[in-house]
């Protein structure tokens, strides 16, 4: 998938309000990506797993609902 499902998500946010759980391990995003899905307003998310992808450890402490 890519950093192309960090836009993706953000281009389609508003279809997805009750969105809580989003799992993204090992996809391939990065840090432009993953940047983009925690910029997305999705007024439900509580987790989004990052595991086994190349995104930046700042990233991931500045957004509690990171695992990477």
């Amino acid at each position: 998938l890519g950093n192309d499902v960090g836009a993706a998500i953000g281009s389609k946010a508003k279809q997805l309000p009750a969105l809580r759980h989003l799992d993204l391990v090992k996809t391939g995003i990065q840090t432009t990506g993953a940047k983009q899905v925690s910029a997305a307003a999705l007024p439900s998310m509580k987790k989004i797993d990052l595991r086994s992808n190349r995104i930046d450890a700042k990233l991931v402490a500045d957004d509690p609902r990171i695992t990477a």
